[in-house]
């Protein structure tokens, strides 16, 4: 429960140690029906680390455990998730694959927690291609209230490549509201990751020449935010092209002019 309160929270690094634990405690009581959940949460986190070694091994398992103790929806979140990587890493094809894969399991079930990480797979693929609008489109549903991906919680993940994606369509006007509406929650919340992403906007939306410094210059409670230092170290590059970050998306394919370590 910690694991998955932590996430939807917004304290990932709390969610990320909190899942090897429950890992090996769950293999080794039996209880092989609770493993899928315990991994598909830890590979999420790594994912948004863009920890590569954690995240790739945890989709696997995940699916293969999911698949032989026949939990279709976990097996859906493992896809979705694996669509999210792969849109992070610049594979387009293979990430809208994954994604439409887990779309068509889990749509009938109206599983929204897997169906907005379909958005975000797809939002990250477009917003890496260069696809600014499409991206944008993705994105709104998670932030649409009645929308089968809206998701009160769960969209803030997905703020920061919606506001880029945005500021690059010339489509600022949708998501100014949100920074807005979000900002008095931000003040509030221990979840530092949504104040470290309002930090990220307001750089993107800023007109001075100081955005990108200021982007780069992120801090969240006085001090740099884990979650935020791995980024471009972290992701292989593609091609020998050096990788770019922002969000949630990190792909090999764009070069935007700002890149907030976001």
């Amino acid at each position: 429960m910690g694991g998955r309160s932590g996430a939807d929270a917004g304290l990932e690094p709390r969610t990320y140690r909190l899942q090897d634990s429950p890992s090996l405690l769950t293999m080794a009581d039996g209880r092989l029906g609770q493993l899928p959940r315990v991994l598909v949460l830890q590979a999420m986190a790594a994912v948004r680390r863009a920890d590569w070694n954690v995240a790739l091994p945890a989709i696997d398992e995940a699916r293969r455990v999911a698949t032989e103790t026949r939990q279709v929806i976990w097996a859906g979140a493992a896809d979705a998730i694996a669509g999210l990587a792969a849109a992070m890493r610049g594979e387009e094809d293979q990430a809208e694959g994954l994604a439409a894969d887990a779309e068509r399991v889990v749509s009938p079930l109206g599983v929204t927690f897997v169906l907005v990480t379909v958005q975000m797979a797809r939002g990250a693929a477009a917003l890496c291609a260069g696809r600014h609008v499409d991206a944008v489109a993705h994105l709104r549903r998670l932030f649409t209230a009645g929308d089968p991906a809206y998701h009160w919680t769960m969209r803030w993940w997905a703020l920061a490549d919606l506001i880029e994606a945005a500021v690059r369509a010339h489509q600022r006007e949708l998501v100014e509201p949100l920074i807005t509406k979000f900002e008095p929650l931000a003040a509030r919340t221990p979840a530092f990751w949504l104040r470290a992403v309002l930090r990220h906007a307001r750089a993107l939306l800023a007109e001075d020449r100081d955005a990108e410094a200021r982007g780069r210059r992120t801090v969240v409670a006085g001090r740099p935010d884990e979650v935020m230092l791995s980024r471009d170290q972290a992701v292989a590059t593609r091609r020998g092209t050096p990788s770019c970050t922002t969000g949630t998306a990190v792909c090999a394919r764009r070069t935007p002019s700002v890149r907030p370590s976001i």
